[in-house]
């Protein structure tokens, strides 16, 4: 659960530093693959890959949430948040490429 933390935190600092003309599609897929590397080596199961997705998942939209309210102000921020639950690729791809992590994490502990 701190891993999923950790890194969505990062995928929140890194979005926010990001150029806005990259596609949202791309960052999204990049973030997954860095999910996969980095959580893989540190989950035993699948649950924890997809608890991990989760997390990642909320921290950054939390993380995200309370940059934009702290640059312009919370009724910006709460108006902007609807607007990222459009984008059903991140909400989809976290989790299940947290599962992913974590099953290919036992099955290269089995081999």
């Amino acid at each position: 659960m701190i891993l999923g933390v950790i890194i969505g935190g990062v995928f929140a600092a890194v979005e926010n530093l990001t150029p806005p003309h990259l596609p949202d599609l791309l960052v999204v897929s990049v973030f997954a693959a860095i999910l996969i590397l980095v959580s893989a080596p540190f989950l035993r199961s699948t649950v924890q890959g997809l608890v991990c997705g989760v997390v990642a998942l909320v921290t950054r939209t939390v993380a995200v949430f309370l940059y934009i309210a702290s640059i312009y102000g919370a009724d910006v921020s709460g108006a902007v948040l609807p607007y990222s639950f459009l984008f059903l690729y991140g909400l989809v791809l976290y989790p299940i490429v947290g599962a992913l992590a974590g099953y290919l994490s036992r099955r290269l502990e089995k081999w």
